[in-house]
């Protein structure tokens, strides 16, 4: 169910309820002030692993029906060198926040499981190797249905950068409320990612290359950076290329990288100009 700790008894911003949940978890990670009014953040409590998430207040939402964006992280810190891996995934620096914060609408910040809240269920498999196991996907998809719940929404609109890129298709490909699918430096195609960086098969992971045509029917857009030296162009429309849809489209933004450029055009580089 959804829980959340005492220490977070009004709406204050997210990124100070992130560091009191930190604090509670006995951690040391300072985020960056994104200046994220009317949220909470909330702890989903499940059997196989546990997953945070910034929810506005529901009075803001009353009224909103339709389709509510959810902004899911990326990988976070998954490793602390190349050999070494880190003992908590909660990162240290979040794009999809500040993405989140230029954009006006009631959303969702869905956190990957473990960030911000570790427990003994919490194994590094969830951060490195098994980061897009069918158990994780599974698990976030579990937080979403127990949010549905709590507003008045009768769709979401996935937006995702790097790995929550690759965790958007994942859940759409098992729910049938997806209105839209949003990806900024998305790793759309895992086994050509760790080809070209010469890194350890992601064994336990799904590729979400392989669900491409099964979420084919749903509207698309996914953003790449020209200069991004982790997620290039190519890899994304490798991804497009397999949805053979035209309802799945990429865009090259020249200039930008893996994190930087996107705040400075967010949202309106998000809008989807294609109809399937």
């Amino acid at each position: 169910m959804l829980t959340t700790f005492r220490c977070v008894y009004r709406a204050i911003p997210l990124f100070c309820a992130v560091l009191v949940l930190s604090a509670c978890a006995k951690k040391n990670f300072v985020l960056e002030n994104v200046e994220m009014y009317d949220k909470k953040l909330w702890v989903f409590d499940h059997d196989y692993a546990p997953v945070a998430l910034g929810l506005p207040q529901l009075k803001i939402v009353d009224n909103v029906g339709g389709s509510m964006p959810v902004y899911i992280e990326g990988d976070g810190r998954g490793w602390v060198t190349r050999k070494k891996i880190s003992d908590d995934p909660t990162p240290g620096f979040s794009l999809v926040l500040r993405l989140m914060q230029k954009d006006n609408r009631p959303s969702i910040y869905l956190a990957r499981p473990c960030m911000y809240h570790l427990n003994d269920l919490c194994h590094s498999d969830h951060w490195t190797d098994g980061r897009h196991a069918a158990e994780l996907v599974d698990v976030m998809n579990e937080a979403l249905d127990a949010v549905k719940q709590m507003y008045d929404v009768s769709s979401f609109e996935l937006i995702g950068h790097s790995g929550g890129g690759a965790m958007a298709v994942l859940m759409a490909a098992k729910r049938q409320d997806i209105s839209q699918i949003v990806t900024v430096a998305a790793n759309l195609d895992v086994a050509y990612f760790t080809d070209i960086h010469h890194v350890s098969e992601m064994k336990g992971s799904l590729d979400p290359i392989d669900f491409a045509h099964q979420v084919s029917h749903i509207p698309q857009l996914h953003l790449v950076g020209g200069d991004d030296d982790v997620i290039p162009y190519k890899l994304v429309e490798r991804y497009v290329h397999q949805s053979q849809s035209p309802c799945v489209r990429s865009k090259l933004m020249k200039g930008f990288t893996h994190l930087k450029g996107w705040v400075d055009v967010w949202p309106n580089v998000a809008q989807l100009n294609h109809d399937c």
